[in-house]
């Protein structure tokens, strides 16, 4: 059994699976065939969950799927134009703290120059 033949709710996993790239997110935005963008939110685990009930040749193809979606994605990257800073360049930035269990904090707060 093939991902064609895969249930309505798991290719519907399967695309959201193969737009999020990686499964670092849970929201996708699908095109509908009327052009409208909807936002969907799937929990990361309802998507784990759909595909651990796929046969191995199923996951095979979603796999491959992935790696060239991956693949693609890598392609790409050598194409995508360098940030135009402006005459005065790319700005410092300011000073920054990491500080455990709350994570990065700017030191000095809104007086410090950008």
């Amino acid at each position: 059994m093939g991902v064609k033949y895969l249930s309505q709710k798991l290719i519907f996993s399967v695309i959201i699976i193969i737009n999020i790239n990686l499964f670092v997110q849970t929201i996708a935005q699908i095109s509908i065939m009327t052009q409208t963008i909807v936002n969907v939110s799937i929990p990361l685990t309802t998507i784990i969950e759909a595909i651990s009930r796929l046969d191995l040749e199923a996951k095979h193809e979603l796999y491959k799927l992935l790696e060239q979606q991956i693949q693609e994605a890598e392609a790409n990257l050598s194409e995508v134009d360098i940030y135009d800073w402006g005459i005065n360049g790319q700005p410092q930035g300011k000073p920054v703290e990491y500080i455990p269990g709350l994570g990065l904090a700017v030191i000095g707060g809104k007086d410090v120059p950008a």
